[in-house]
């Protein structure tokens, strides 16, 4: 039987160490990639009330717009309401008509 030299052995462990990572590293890259994909997309739904498109309003308008809702006395929603855009309105909410008098400022 043959005598290795330790410095021979080490060598012959690293390049099978190597040859190892290198193989097992193009084998995770050439994987097809399987995480998390993106959930299907339902069609958009079509809005009740036909979309308008943005309007610019200065700041004046702002506090004239503002101060006229604010004088309407309206009570605010409960905490617990979701009031984010888009979010169904629950039957306990009285919704008013925005006043013409807005529309004309």
């Amino acid at each position: 039987m043959k005598n290795y030299s330790a410095n021979s052995m080490i060598s012959v462990a690293m390049a099978l160490a190597f040859t190892v990572a290198l193989t097992v590293a193009l084998l995770v890259m050439g994987a097809p990639v399987r995480g998390q994909t993106p959930a299907p997309t339902a069609p958009a739904l079509t809005p009740a009330v036909p979309t308008q498109q943005k309007i610019n309003l200065t700041l004046e308008q702002r506090h004239v717009i503002k101060e006229i809702i604010k004088d309407l006395n309206i009570s605010p929603a409960q905490q617990s309401t979701d009031i984010t855009v888009g979010a169904t309105v629950p039957a306990t909410i009285n919704l008013s008509p925005m006043p013409q008098v807005v529309a004309e400022k």
